[in-house]
């Protein structure tokens, strides 16, 4: 396929992530509001790694304070970790901006 059916693809790629990243942010604060003192105690990793998810999309949604929120929380806990480095970076940018960079990492980290 030419390079322009490839750009097209992505367009609506990115659209169809802008679209859904809501419904991310609210699956995962309800997963957090259910199960949050669980995962904490019993599977910290997986705790925080939701708090991780939901940053970046916040981000996505266009709601930079809470996306923050979550992103410090998990910082906190693993300061090494480049990848939610540069969710922190995009975001700051805007939606489209963090979308595009958690699409090029996906396709450039295999």
């Amino acid at each position: 396929m030419d390079r322009g059916g490839r750009r097209f693809r992505s367009s609506l790629l990115l659209e169809y992530l802008l679209t859904i990243a809501p419904d991310h942010v609210a699956s995962g604060e309800e997963l957090l509001t259910r199960h949050g003192e669980a995962l904490k105690r019993w599977a910290p990793r997986q705790f925080f790694g939701i708090h991780r998810f939901l940053g970046l999309h916040c981000f996505m949604t266009g709601d930079k304070r809470r996306a923050t929120r979550y992103l410090l929380k998990y910082l906190r806990h693993y300061p090494s970790d480049l990848a939610a480095w540069g969710i922190l970076s995009a975001g700051m940018l805007g939606p489209s901006a963090t979308t595009r960079a958690n699409l090029w990492k996906r396709r450039h980290a295999r």
